[in-house]
């Protein structure tokens, strides 16, 4: 088994699609990581309003190791979340039947956050082969977002898995109180860090401003109307910086308004939202990255940064400590005033003197394809071996 190549089933809520083309980059990346060591098949199957060709239509692509198979069902009725996360689960196990199982014998099923759960665990009864479940969701964090109902899944999928693997710390202990007695395993997310990688030359300094980069969905809790009030104080005593905000969401036109009551019109450009080579492009090109969200499960985004050897800006909230040590930027003080502008002017005069080189080292060390792919690999293996000897 130490040397066998597995067959490893994804069943993912959420993957890049014609319905969002964002949800779900990170479980792509997950599976392109498991597909450097093992064969992968990810099913995601996800209901649409306007009828397809049949009730069900089917693309397959095919990139070697990894097979991405997605299903769309006709469902012109709208349903609460979680009776369309049940149909979405019994069509899944069916086309699991009908797609998968004929060529595709899995050793090890592995779901994408709980809402897959059931069909996820079924195709493991069906398969006759153990099932991992890699949590991601934000609602775990903010309960507010958690229903009564799906509160109640939570609770009754969670200790039917092999292994539940937050892909932090923070929400490892949040997920706690739903399985206190289930094995859990942080995996972080995944950062493809041949995207992401300084740039092949550094820019000259010279006179130019700084170049402040944030990249967020525009919502409230991601708090760039701060980071724009903080630099409209700064603004009162140096113009040596720009910011890019690279992204789009439902705040976007008051933010527009903020800057150009600020006066920062000509410092601070919108550049709507923006795919992944894009935004490697920016993190590349700019000198510090920023920003001061207030609730994160993860947040990708500054892995991202850092492995473009950019040192980062942000609130002190969890999970960010976990992996932004001070080496590799300032986290500020969450609740108290100033500490944003405060943090903003100091990383502007110092963030020279962080080590890019040291910066980018230790997340390939730890968020690469590589890194991600042998944490999985051992607890696949651990996971298939415990099964064994039961």
């Amino acid at each position: 088994m130490a040397d066998k190549r597995l067959n490893v089933l994804f069943i993912t809520k959420w993957l890049p699609s014609e319905i969002n083309e964002k949800a779900g980059v990170f479980v792509e990346e997950f599976a392109k990581a498991v597909a450097l060591q093992h064969n992968v098949t990810v099913l995601f199957v996800y209901p649409v309003r306007k009828k397809p060709a049949g009730i069900v239509a089917v693309e397959r692509e095919d990139r070697g190791r990894l097979q991405i198979i997605k299903a769309k069902y006709w469902n012109f009725l709208p349903l609460p979340g979680i009776l369309e996360d049940a149909l979405t689960n019994w069509w899944t196990v069916r086309l699991f039947k009908r797609l998968v199982r004929p060529s595709f014998q899995p050793d090890i099923v592995h779901a994408h956050v709980f809402k897959a759960a059931p069909a996820a665990l079924r195709i493991g009864q069906l398969a006759a082969c153990p099932a991992v479940l890699a949590e991601h969701s934000t609602e775990f964090i903010d309960r507010q977002a958690l229903t009564v109902e799906y509160n109640w899944l939570a609770k009754r999928v969670f200790p039917r898995f092999a292994r539940i693997l937050p892909v932090s710390e923070h929400l490892r202990r949040h997920l706690l109180c739903y399985a206190p007695a289930a094995r859990l395993e942080v995996v972080p997310n995944v950062v493809d860090t041949g995207l992401f990688a300084p740039p092949a030359e550094k820019p000259a300094n010279g006179n130019r401003p700084k170049k402040i980069l944030t990249v967020s969905v525009l919502r409230r809790e991601k708090a760039i109307d701060q980071l724009l009030l903080a630099l409209g104080e700064l603004r009162k005593s140096r113009t040596d910086f720009t910011l890019d905000i690279v992204g789009d969401g439902g705040e976007r036109r008051k933010l527009e308004e903020l800057t150009a009551k600020l006066g920062l019109g000509g410092s601070v450009r919108f550049h709507g939202q923006q795919n992944k080579a894009t935004v490697a492009a920016f993190m590349k090109g700019c000198d510090l990255f920023v920003l001061p969200t207030t609730l994160e499960t993860f947040g990708c985004v500054f892995i991202e940064a850092l492995a473009c050897g950019k040192p980062v800006v942000a609130r002190r909230i969890d999970p960010l400590p976990e992996f932004i040590s001070p080496a590799m930027g300032i986290l500020f003080p969450p609740d108290q005033p100033g500490a944003l502008i405060q943090a903003l002017a100091k990383m502007l005069d110092h963030y020279g003197s962080f080590s890019s080189e040291r910066i980018v080292a230790n997340i390939r060390a730890n968020f690469s394809f590589e890194a991600v792919a042998a944490r999985l690999d051992r607890i696949y293996r651990a996971v298939i071996s415990e099964r064994s000897d039961s």
